[in-house]
């Protein structure tokens, strides 16, 4: 993605891109994927639209700027925006990628930047560095991967309110073994950033599976460290990350996971050959119990990973 630092009236002017087809992978996957959402399920063409967006790609807030001088990012408060008609914004041939289950908030593209949509608002997304920990893997990982590569078959992951919204993309971690970042959105914000990243950490570290908690306050993520899984989470309003459970156990997470109204989480998990479970983690008295099921049929990582 080229991060630009444009104005609405550019944007309007230039995000006029067609939006280039999603790869299609071969294997089988635990999540459906789901047909291509309509924009006229998404943008009413006759409604009016606040459509904004930060004045630079990368933003932080002052103090680190302050101790930041010699890069170049923006005030995170820095915005411009305009209101324009839902035909405009059909016309720049935006994509929905995904669409919160009461249908007030929705994630689209144009192909090469991302948008959010909650309620009337539109908002083009900038990188927030601060908030990533200044992690130079994130960055990257976000400004060169293709919409693509940012998504995998679960789609997008919508908190209960609508405002944040995850892209995990479990199937890429298992295949390609990158130490990829665990990528936040905040629709209200019009940002983007990093929650965990593993910069400078060993190979076969990384996450695999991320939902939020029923009352959208935290995101609760598996992650590979140190040969054993891990259940985590991440509080969205201190911006602070805790292992709630190691399980001591060398497990890899597979696409699908949920939580209930309870806090009891599930996932599907495998040992990284050939057996797979149904893991559940229970609230406790305060921790987390963590309890597997053998699912009766055997699974071939290389056949679900694409590999010969």
């Amino acid at each position: 993605m080229n991060k630009k630092s444009i104005s609405i009236i550019i944007i309007c002017a230039l995000i006029v891109l067609s939006m280039p087809g999603m790869a299609q992978d071969n294997y089988p996957r635990f999540v459906s994927e789901q047909p291509p959402i309509d924009i006229l399920a998404v943008i009413n063409a006759d409604a009016s639209y606040n459509f904004s967006s930060h004045l630079s790609s990368r933003v932080a807030s002052q103090s680190y700027i302050d101790l930041n001088p010699d890069k170049n990012i923006g005030l995170d408060t820095d915005t411009m925006s305009k209101q324009v008609m839902g035909a405009q914004l059909i016309a720049l041939e935006l994509a929905p990628l995904g669409v919160s289950t009461d249908g007030s908030a929705a994630l689209l593209t144009d192909g090469e930047f991302l948008f959010t949509k909650l309620a009337d608002d539109i908002k083009m997304l900038a990188f927030n560095i601060e908030k990533s920990g200044g992690s130079i893997d994130a960055e990257d990982y976000y400004n060169h991967s293709p919409i693509n590569k940012l998504m995998g078959v679960e789609g997008v992951v919508f908190s209960k309110d609508g405002r944040y919204m995850l892209m995990p993309n479990c199937m890429d971690e298992l295949q390609f073994i990158p130490k990829r970042p665990l990528m936040l959105i905040d629709a209200e914000k019009g940002e983007i950033y990093s929650i965990r990243s593993y910069d400078d950490t060993p190979m076969l570290t990384n996450y695999y599976q991320a939902i939020f908690s029923p009352d959208s306050a935290y995101v609760y993520y598996t992650e590979m460290v140190e040969k054993s899984l891990r259940l985590c989470r991440y509080n969205i309003e201190k911006g602070t990350n805790e292992t709630v459970l190691d399980t001591g156990e060398r497990l890899t997470g597979w696409p699908g996971m949920e939580i209930d109204e309870n806090g009891v989480i599930r996932c599907y998990i495998g040992d990284g050959i050939k057996t797979n479970y149904i893991a559940t983690f229970a609230p406790e008295n305060g921790k987390y119990s963590f309890n597997k099921e053998e699912l009766p049929s055997t699974i071939d990582l290389n056949i679900l990973t694409g590999k010969p």
